[in-house]
């Protein structure tokens, strides 16, 4: 394609990219050549080596480190509005072009600054192996999942695995070293210069929030995600990915890298699903619509249908239908087990979670509704996802998107019906079909009894002439004010514990014996929702 073809559609939209090309010639010169291939992680890298320039250090000190990144950004930005704008760039190489922009990006801060760092405080070491012992650095949403949008913030989540001092004359803690670490790299990606910013960075998904520390040990994590974990955290490290970084010589995370995996698959895709759970999701839900509906209030003239994130029918819908389905059969189908939307919502239809057509529609719909963000975030380089309520401008959008007006709006209209109708019937797809009761969690007293008579069966199969003691065990069991008093989360976990008891007492050679201590077992904590709710998730403790 000729340069003026090239370049016509991203000049006719984006005032940024005309401000930035007329105040910088040599910038044109150089976007003209690099917009006739597509952007990938090799060519970013060559281009970060060339604004270093040559000689440069493996570790740059920080603000030649902060310049490098501004201008490297500007670079990808510049490309990707040419490129994607006509034609040439799928959205799979804008979205994976913008997160290797900002894996390379996090990985030369977190170098830069823990080289400053390590010269006044020395290196912090595993005290089992006395290796470099690196900060994990966890990209969470969009960047976790290689999907970064071309203006979007960046949400990470810092931790690091043992617990120590620092090897130099000035030691301090590990603690204390990674937390300086996280707080000196922020202004190095976020900060705004002359050369403009990289990323917006955002710390607020790490457990407690604000009010919690900038950097976790994994142990610290570990404690966290059992016992105070929610659902609302699950939906968020679904799509949670260590990013690359290495600052010190002779480091090896994989041991930590394994032990992160471990923490958060098993609470993110549980094996056990319950209607506790079931509910908070159903409520995220509703969290979702009502989300954008405070926003719009508080802004004059602003409905929902003018965003496309956030409103009926938009992106945050699709990405509830796709990771919902994750959500409540991952634990039992790891093919489920995907970072990236389109990759899940493949699954899910190979699966047969999702209707062929209705997992082509989907990403349909989502394919348009991301180049639509895009073209909205490049007009003026800023993270926005309202369409312009201007008619004109509403024209000047579907023609930087290579559409009639006319077409623009019908197929905007007819993805996100699409969209908003799937998203209401979300939990029926996916097999929970008791949505729109008042409370889908809750048994009937005929729905009760045929639970225990099951149980009563495998009882009497596993024991024969000795299942009477046991069957009497069982009806004081779950006939004791203690059990019939809990709440319905917990007797669902009552409900799952028993039958798995059942079968750990069978592998003993004690069989009836430690069938009535292990019922004795659960009596006990019935009432510590917490116990019951790590021994559903993990019932093979009881064969211990």
């Amino acid at each position: 394609m000729s340069t003026p073809a090239l370049f016509a559609p991203a000049l006719a939209w984006s005032g940024h990219l005309r401000r930035r090309l007329d105040a910088h010639p040599d910038l044109a010169a150089w976007v003209a050549q690099a917009a006739q291939h597509p952007v990938t992680p090799e060519r970013l890298a060559q281009w970060q080596a060339e604004l270093a320039g040559p000689g440069a250090p493996d570790i740059l000190p920080v603000d030649l480190c902060r310049q490098v990144l501004r201008k490297l950004r500007e670079r990808v930005f510049s490309t990707l509005i040419v490129r994607d704008l006509s034609g040439q760039a799928p959205l799979e190489e804008v979205v994976g072009a913008m997160t290797a922009l900002a894996d390379a990006a996090v990985a030369a801060a977190y170098r830069s600054v823990a080289a400053d760092l390590a010269a006044v405080h020395g290196v912090p070491r595993d005290p089992a192996t006395g290796l470099p012992q690196e900060m994990l650095i966890v990209g969470m949403g969009k960047l976790g999942g290689g999907e970064l949008n071309v203006s979007s913030d960046i949400d990470l989540i810092m931790l690091y695995g043992e617990e120590g001092d620092t090897d130099g004359p000035r030691r301090i803690s590990h603690h204390e070293f990674y937390g300086r670490l996280t707080r000196r790299m922020m202004p190095v990606l976020s900060e705004v210069d002359a050369n403009g910013q990289v990323f917006r960075t955002d710390l607020r998904l790490r457990p407690d929030g604000d009010a919690g520390p900038l950097a976790w040990s994994l142990d610290a994590l570990e404690h966290y995600l059992i016992g105070q974990g929610r659902e609302w955290e699950r939906y968020a490290w679904l799509k949670a990915r260590l990013m690359p970084g290495q600052a010190f010589e002779g480091s090896d995370s994989a041991a930590q890298a394994r032990q992160l995996e471990s923490l958060r698959v098993p609470f993110v895709y549980r094996k056990y699903f319950d209607f506790d759970a079931l509910a908070a999701l159903r409520a995220l839900r509703e969290r979702i619509r009502q989300d954008w509906q405070r926003r719009a209030s508080a802004r004059n003239g602003i409905d929902s249908a003018n965003n496309i994130k956030l409103g009926d029918g938009g992106i945050r819908e699709i990405e509830f239908v796709v990771q919902l389905a994750q959500l409540i059969r991952g634990g039992r189908m790891p093919a489920l087990q995907q970072r990236g939307l389109l990759a899940a919502l493949h699954a899910e239809q190979v699966a047969g979670l999702v209707p062929e057509d209705d997992a082509r529609r989907l990403e349909e719909a989502y394919r348009f509704l991301r180049r639509t963000e895009h073209a909205l975030q490049y007009r003026e380089d800023e993270q926005t996802h309202l369409l312009p309520g201007d008619p004109d401008q509403r024209a000047a959008l579907a023609a930087a998107l290579g559409l009639s007006p006319q077409d623009f709006e019908s197929t905007l209209a007819a993805h996100r019906q699409f969209v908003s109708r799937t998203f209401r019937n979300v939990f029926r797809m996916v097999g929970m079909d008791k949505e729109d009761t008042a409370d889908a969690g809750a048994d009937t007293p005929a729905e009760e009894a045929d639970e225990e008579c099951a149980l009563a069966e495998q009882i009497r199969l596993a024991f024969g002439e000795q299942a009477d003691d046991l069957l009497r065990r069982t009806e004081t069991l779950l006939g004791s004010h203690r059990v019939r008093s809990l709440p319905e989360s917990s007797r669902r976990r009552m409900e799952t514990l028993l039958p798995a008891a059942l079968r750990a007492a069978r592998q003993t050679s004690a069989p009836l014996d430690a069938a009535v201590r292990l019922f004795d077992l659960i009596e006990k904590i019935a009432q510590r929702s917490a116990y019951l709710a790590l021994l559903a998730e993990y019932p093979d403790t009881l064969a211990r």
